[in-house]
């Protein structure tokens, strides 16, 4: 992966966005025009004002409150939490009312600011906050100007929505128990987010034309005996026009962990730390994800990783798909660019067979699939990592008796990477071109 470096500080010039102590940044996301946004401390005012910043320049995006206030604790917060390519930027904006907190959603358009609230958000009223909303956030905005979001009714439940033009539509899952979130949309009007289960813990899922789908990382764990995290499950924060996903999942180490969801094939990007992630993962149509973490000093560091790129020099063959399949199937990743080719070049003097046994014989494969594992748990580790399902009766017992009977770990591994159901399954991948790390 290419690592970039991050924007400057407004408030210090030339400062590496990262070194400010005084004044920390948080970056959001990046627009597909490299438009990076987001919030900063702005200690003259003592309150995180949003920002957008391109070439070369930051503005500040506050809510018309601004500066109206005369107690800091009163002061909005501001948060630019996503950006379109026609120049479209939403997020909320945190005010304090007579001791109490109220969450409004804004678009920000061509300097214009229109404070955007679900009607059904409820709870305390303050004539000049807008009606009755205690909570209403904006979170991503597609090209289309289709926008979602989150709100909190009077009755304490919390809904997703999606907004457009001033229509609104409520987006709750099916399994949730109070609460349903929507953090990103693409331009296919494809959105994910996550819900609470009744037990407390979060699960990522994406939704389209009125269907779930669940995004679970399969590393995820729901409990950690290393530390006790804040929340535990998996977050679908953001999703770009190819269908890939960022967003963040807790781990059985008692840490956050950034990864990347791309078609099927999940791929851990970075340790967060034991923090909850104050800025989730967000990736744009590029493949630049960004994420946030919180330093134990209570500083943050805003990293950028291109997690991807589309590779078309390569020719589209049998052998090369089959190869690129392999590394999906054995690492449950996309191929890094320097192996891809080096595996491709050596199809021409060894067998697939062969590639597929030196797969299973490296470090990587051992870690992620075991060192002493048991034909039937290869069989249902194929299954998930692979074909992301659980196997079925007839399928499981055919392979476990395949591997009973002497056929090696490697030539199985090779036939669930290229079975018709794997390669239907990332078709998308190796019809144009390849996606590799």
């Amino acid at each position: 992966m290419t690592y970039f470096s991050t924007p400057v500080d407004p408030l210090n010039g030339n400062t590496p966005l990262n070194s400010s102590s005084n004044s920390p940044i948080i970056v959001e996301g990046i627009s597909v025009l490299g438009a990076v946004y987001g919030l900063y401390a702005d200690s003259n005012s003592q309150t995180n004002r949003g920002f957008i910043y391109k070439l070369g320049g930051f503005t500040t995006i506050d809510s018309p409150e601004f500066g109206n206030s005369s107690s800091s604790s009163s002061t909005p917060i501001t948060v630019v939490t996503g950006g379109n390519v026609s120049g479209q930027f939403v997020g909320f904006v945190i005010y304090n009312s007579n001791n109490t907190n109220q969450t409004h959603g804004f678009l920000y358009s061509n300097s214009s600011y229109l404070q955007v609230d679900d009607p059904l958000g409820g709870g305390t009223t303050s004539a000049n906050l807008g009606g009755g909303v205690l909570y209403s956030q904006l979170n991503s905005i597609n090209s289309n100007g289709v926008a979602v979001g989150v709100y909190t009714s009077s009755s304490g439940s919390t809904s997703g929505f999606i907004y457009s033009n001033y229509t609104y539509v409520s987006v709750n899952h099916p399994n949730a128990g109070n609460a349903t979130i929507l953090n990103g949309i693409n331009d296919n009007n494809t959105s994910v987010g996550f819900y609470y289960d009744t037990s407390g813990y979060i699960h990522g899922f994406s939704y389209s034309s009125g269907s779930f789908q669940t995004l679970d990382d399969p590393s995820v764990a729901y409990s950690s005996s290393v530390n006790n995290l804040q929340l535990y499950g998996t977050n679908a924060a953001s999703i770009n026009n190819s269908g890939a996903v960022a967003g963040w999942y807790s781990g059985s180490d008692g840490h956050y962990h950034a990864f990347l969801d791309n078609n099927g094939v999940f791929t851990t990007l970075a340790d967060l730390g034991t923090s909850y992630p104050i800025a989730p993962p967000a990736i744009n149509n590029n493949g630049v994800i960004t994420y946030t973490i919180s330093n134990s000093d209570g500083t943050y560091t805003n990293q950028m990783v291109q997690a991807y790129s589309l590779d078309t020099t390569i020719s589209s063959n049998s052998t090369n798909n089959a190869i690129y399949l392999l590394y999906q199937g054995a690492f449950a990743r996309l191929p890094d660019d320097s192996g891809f080719q080096y595996w491709i070049s050596q199809a021409n003097q060894v067998s697939l067979t062969q590639i597929s046994n030196s797969f299973v014989q490296s470090s990587e494969f051992i870690q992620k699939y075991g060192s002493n594992i048991t034909n039937s748990q290869f069989v249902q580790e194929l299954y998930q990592n692979v074909l992301g399902r659980q196997p079925d009766t007839i399928g499981g017992a055919y392979w476990t008796g395949q591997l009973n009977a002497g056929v090696s770990q490697a030539t199985v591994l090779l036939d669930f990477a290229t079975s018709s159901e794997n390669q239907s399954n990332y078709a998308s991948h190796i019809t144009s071109g390849y996606w590799i790390l």
